[in-house]
């Protein structure tokens, strides 16, 4: 009977011991030939056979994956030298992809949110430097630009709670920071609502129309590329609308 084993010399130690111990069994090396058709399970599995041991242990918990792009930080990777850090970067985006085969571009996150247009600094590490996507959530398609709109998939959960929620026929909502139109076109997929959607970003309020054209809505999406500051100007159209139908 033969039982695979990662070559790691303190485990090779512990199962010499039970050698001694009256246990017959003997280790051979072996060069094992990947499987084309094996599939990764975790970026851990991917990585055991490329980073150092003690490597390990720095690897980042969790990415965002959006569309075909995946975004990564590295916050633990500081006491490693320079030319050490860039190339476990680079294995690292290279197993996510391997891990995630609709992936083809990773994203080093530079910087939190910030601005205000809730932005924040993405340098490439893999791949071609594309970041338009188009992703998939709660059976609705967004297009984006992860480097020049807001956008998270890690309120995925959310999003689809605030759409299962049966508004009255021709509930008008107001969706003050619509971003690419997450929150604003799954409601509407599944409610015949009135959606004003605003946001202060252009580029955020072009990728919004484009999807509201994407999806099969049941209600209406109005965008507005706005800050809704303004709409507490007593001389603004919008906000005298939306406070006298409140």
């Amino acid at each position: 009977m033969l039982f695979p084993l990662i070559k790691n010399r303190k485990n090779i130690n512990k199962l010499n011991e039970c050698n001694v111990n009256g246990l017959k069994f003997e280790i051979i090396s072996a060069k094992g030939e990947l499987n084309p058709r094996s599939k990764f399970r975790s970026l851990e599995e991917a990585l055991i056979r490329e980073l150092p041991e003690d490597i390990m242990d720095l690897i980042p918990k969790s990415y965002d994956v959006i569309g075909k792009i995946a975004i990564i930080e590295f916050d633990r990777f500081s006491s490693l030298s320079v030319d050490k850090i860039s190339l476990y970067k680079k294995k690292i985006a290279e197993a996510i992809a391997k891990v995630n085969k609709t992936v083809e571009t990773v994203y080093e996150k530079k910087s939190e949110v910030k601005g205000k247009y809730r932005l924040k600094e993405l340098q490439p590490i893999f791949g071609e430097d594309n970041p338009e996507t188009f992703h998939k959530e709660n059976h609705c398609i967004f297009k984006l630009d992860v480097k020049n709109t807001y956008f998270t998939p890690r309120l995925v959960f959310e999003r689809k709670q605030l759409s299962l929620i049966k508004f009255a026929k021709n509930e008008l909502i107001v969706d003050m920071f619509a971003g690419v139109g997450p929150i604003s076109i799954q409601i509407a997929v599944n409610n015949d609502v009135k959606i004003y959607s605003l946001d202060i970003n252009p580029t955020a309020h072009k990728y919004l129309i484009e999807n509201v054209k994407l999806n099969k809505l049941k209600g209406e999406i109005l965008a507005y590329n706005i800050d809704v500051v303004d709409l507490i100007n007593s001389s603004n159209e919008l906000g005298i609308y939306l406070k006298n139908r409140g």
